[in-house]
């Protein structure tokens, strides 16, 4: 047992990982026993959720914002926003060299301005998709902790998520995302 319990400080536990999460979880826990439920999603391979909690009531696009590319998609339900801000991040996130908190947080800020969003519409979706609940740790943080890998593994699973549930980004949807992402985003084909 004790050679096991030492494997598993080593592989889980390890006093590294939890000295990066526990000042996070501090400001957040009332008592010592709220810290493992708030902290298990960063030694899960992947997190539960009910999609439902993926779609938000809605999604306020500024107006004037509605990407002009996008307007032959009727679908402009919050499901499909939600799916169609996933899927930019995730374009945004490839394209990011120094993964960090402060990386993290300027995709998804620049994100949010670009499209007209606000963060406060769009950001339960991320940290649900990441921490499989609407709140949690500082989720910038939490996704450098994470690293790269994992953070974009678990909007992956957000996308075909939504996709079970109805919201799916593909065909002539996809199509119209990509060029417009690519005209907005300044990406070359």
């Amino acid at each position: 047992p004790i050679e096991l319990l030492a494997r598993m400080k080593e592989w889980l536990l390890n006093d590294q990982e939890w000295l990066q999460i526990l000042p996070l979880a501090q400001t957040r826990v009332e008592k010592l026993s709220d810290i493992i439920p708030m902290a298990a999603f960063f030694f899960a391979d992947q997190v539960s959720y009910d999609p439902a909690a993926l779609v938000p009531k809605k999604v306020v696009i500024e107006e004037g914002k509605t990407p002009a590319d996008l307007a032959e998609v009727t679908d402009l339900t919050p499901g499909f926003q939600i799916a169609r801000l996933i899927r930019i991040a995730l374009w945004e996130f490839e394209k990011v060299r120094q993964w960090n908190a402060e990386t993290v947080q300027g995709v998804l800020t620049r994100l949010a301005e670009k499209e007209g969003v606000k963060m406060r519409d769009m950001m339960p979706a991320f940290f649900t998709a990441v921490t499989g609940s609407p709140t949690s740790v500082p989720l910038f943080d939490a996704m450098a902790i994470l690293g790269s890998d994992m953070s974009r593994r678990r909007l992956n699973t957000a996308l075909e998520t939504l996709a079970t549930a109805g919201h799916v980004l593909s065909g002539k949807k996809l199509k119209a995302l990509e060029g417009y992402y690519a005209t907005a985003y300044g990406v070359n084909d």
